[in-house]
């Protein structure tokens, strides 16, 4: 097979790599070619994204992702990274999760005027707005003369829909 079609398994990668706190080391070169340094830290923040990437045969891949391999032996659809940290990739901060829960977790947009996930300022009513996604749907939860009473149904919907994908 074409390294062009190469995928990382979880026997790959416990064969050329040891993991220690979150970092994957060389432990084994991929190839006869390859500049790596037995021992040394496999990959490096790249692309501007945020996400530490580790080359393996001209293939990047996001460490996040390999390090869950390594430990579990698949590729979820996603996996995110509990604290919203994107560089820490300890395996107890990292998560199997859908794209829906992984934008659950992610931090608030700095385009919100609220400082509150779901909760916007409506200037049309001169009220605070809010609403929440679920399922692909969109639930609006009313407008409301404090920002406090928008924050409490916005966080009454979460802790009951999101479950440990809600971010505090």
């Amino acid at each position: 097979m074409s390294d062009k079609y190469f995928i990382p398994t979880q026997e790959f990668l416990l064969e050329h790599f040891e993991y220690k706190c979150g970092l994957l080391y060389w432990k084994k070169k991929t190839s006869k070619y390859s500049k790596a340094i037995v021992g040394s830290i496999v990959g490096n923040k790249a692309n501007g994204d945020g996400y530490g990437h580790i080359n393996i045969k001209n293939k990047f891949y996001k460490t996040h992702r390999l390090i869950f391999v390594y430990h579990y032996g698949y590729f979820p659809e996603q996996v995110d990274h509990i604290n919203g940290n994107r560089l820490d990739n300890r395996i107890e901060n990292l998560r199997a999760c859908t794209s829906q829960e992984n934008r659950w977790n992610s931090k608030t947009p700095i385009t919100n005027n609220s400082g509150v996930k779901g909760v916007g300022f409506y200037p049309r009513f001169n009220k605070w707005r809010a609403r929440c996604t679920f399922n692909k749907k969109y639930y609006f939860l009313g407008y409301f003369d404090k920002k406090e009473d928008a924050e409490r149904v916005v966080n009454e919907f979460t802790t009951n829909h999101q479950k440990e994908f809600k971010r505090v």
